[in-house]
């Protein structure tokens, strides 16, 4: 087992490389998408002032790790002097300040910035290849590691945004991560409530909580997928409601030290709050911590019940539909992806020893797909990508099912 477990490594890096190669072959000289902008200058203002004033919708982390990198460039200029940074007009300041930082303030090394923040991402995404990789191969043992980082590092969906300066790839990653060191906090079998191994794991989650909640704020999604996986066990079957209960109660303690974390990662921010919502402004006379991490919870609310101008099938709609993501699911998966998956879930759940991991690993993508259906926020594919990592992991196991 273990020389098997070896030469599956030594043939995983050769797909790291490749996966890097190819990433960094289609990223120089590619032009910047509309939001890599945005997400570039959030970015650069926090690594270069640790004030995340601009991380509104979009926390620091993943913006900041693309940002770091404008440290290598010392002739890189904030518009720190325009009223953008002011928060004028507030509706829409980072976007002029994003404009001016990267086409005025920087633009005869526009290639050489949008270079730099794009790095970074890519690092992340052979990050998420490795976690995967590690995962399916301590569930599945064997050569299912290198198939689930096949189908994860080429699909072509991660080989698109795991190169671009956004937060879609970073909270994908964070996401599966922290939904994995619940599971193998779960099944330890000394973690029964209340005891010393409990409240360690309520510690050591906190961090891979707060990270995902840090990198992208639909992750908070998870909160609900995370809530109902805790009445889940390994044999399959729903966990007797004191466990489950248990569990439960771990995950919110958990979620509750994670804001230490969160207010970590936005530097101790402390201030006014920036509440847009009437029922909510009278709270703006007051300081309190992270004001712009609260201010970005709203905002993300008012544009998901709210919607965008959104295009599908030759229609447009202003408040989305609800078969959207259902479509592009559908259309942009590629075709051996579709069918694997579900045959896989199959062969899993019918093979009771392996039962508890398969559902383990279809309630996060289901759940999270039945969550997307309320949203009206339909921009693109790149909100299903959470779903990506743990249907990899689940086809890499095919060799366990049959």
């Amino acid at each position: 087992m273990r020389s098997s477990a070896l030469s599956t490594q030594h043939l995983a890096l050769p797909l790291l490389l490749l996966a890097f190669w190819l990433g960094l072959n289609s990223l120089i000289g590619d032009s910047p998408t509309m939001d890599e902008q945005n997400h570039l200058a959030r970015g650069a203002a926090y690594a270069l002032t640790a004030d995340p004033r601009l991380s509104v919708e979009h926390p620091p982390l993943i913006n900041g790790l693309s940002g770091l990198m404008m440290h290598l460039v010392p002739e890189v200029r904030l518009p720190t002097d325009q009223p953008s940074w002011a928060r004028e007009p507030i509706e829409i300041f980072w976007y002029v300040f994003a404009d001016q930082f990267l086409w005025d303030y920087n633009r005869h090394q526009v290639s050489l910035l949008i270079f730099l923040g794009r790095l970074p991402i890519l690092w992340l995404t052979l990050l998420l290849g490795t976690a995967v990789y590690t995962s399916a191969q301590r569930l599945w043992g064997g050569r299912a590691g290198l198939l689930a980082l096949a189908v994860l590092l080429f699909d072509p969906n991660i080989m698109a945004h795991g190169r671009l300066i956004t937060t879609d790839l970073g909270g994908t990653a964070t996401a599966f991560v922290a939904t994995m060191c619940l599971w193998w906090q779960w099944q330890r079998p000394t973690n029964t409530t209340g005891s010393r191994d409990w409240w360690r794991g309520v510690l050591w989650l906190a961090i891979p909580l707060g990270l995902a909640f840090t990198s992208k704020l639909l992750t908070l999604l998870f909160v609900f997928i995370w809530s109902a996986m805790a009445f889940l066990n390994p044999a399959g079957s729903l966990s007797p409601r004191r466990s489950g209960f248990g569990r439960l109660l771990q995950l919110w303690l958990a979620g509750f030290c994670s804001i230490a974390v969160v207010w970590l990662v936005f530097g101790l921010e402390w201030g006014p709050f920036l509440f847009l919502d009437e029922r909510l402004s009278w709270l703006n006379a007051y300081v309190g911590p992270m004001p712009t991490f609260w201010s970005g919870i709203e905002r993300i609310l008012l544009i998901s019940g709210g919607g965008r101008a959104t295009f599908l099938l030759g229609q447009f709609s202003d408040n989305g539909f609800w078969h959207y993501f259902p479509v592009a699911w559908l259309v942009k998966t590629p075709l051996p992806t579709l069918l694997a998956w579900p045959l896989a879930a199959i062969l899993l759940l019918r093979n009771q020893e392996m039962r508890g991991r398969a559902l383990f690993l279809l309630a996060p993508p289901l759940l999270y797909f039945l969550l997307s259906l309320t949203s009206a926020l339909n921009i693109g594919y790149r909100h299903l990508l959470p779903m990506l990592p743990f249907v990899a992991v689940l086809v890499g196991d095919w060799e366990a099912g049959s």
